[in-house]
């Protein structure tokens, strides 16, 4: 499987991201992180507790934040700009409602 992966974009570093590359903005950004992070607590493996951990970072700079931010659409190429948010197979897991509008 492809290795695609999505972002969370500050809002002052949006200038540099291509306009087809932007998933959400805004509010709906900040109610899939937390529905993530509410989702991702009740598992108990290796891998849960690593994502819990990147989650709760990204919370913490949503809460500062606020809704000045943007979710990228998954790619495949690494980005020096924003913070790794999900892969894809986990993203589709847990939003299989949304799967369909986030690939590039």
């Amino acid at each position: 499987m492809l290795d695609f992966r999505n972002y969370i974009i500050l809002d002052y570093d949006l200038k540099r991201l291509s306009p087809e590359l932007i998933f959400l903005t805004g509010q709906p950004v900040c109610e899939i992180v937390r529905k993530s992070m509410i989702k991702v607590s009740q598992g108990k493996s290796l891998k849960d507790l690593i994502l819990q951990h990147r989650l709760t970072h990204i919370v913490k700079i949503i809460d500062v934040a606020g809704t000045n931010i943007t979710l990228t659409k998954f790619v495949k190429k690494p980005f020096t700009l924003g913070l790794k948010f999900l892969d894809y197979e986990t993203f589709v897991k847990l939003f299989p409602e949304h799967h369909e509008h986030s690939l590039l």
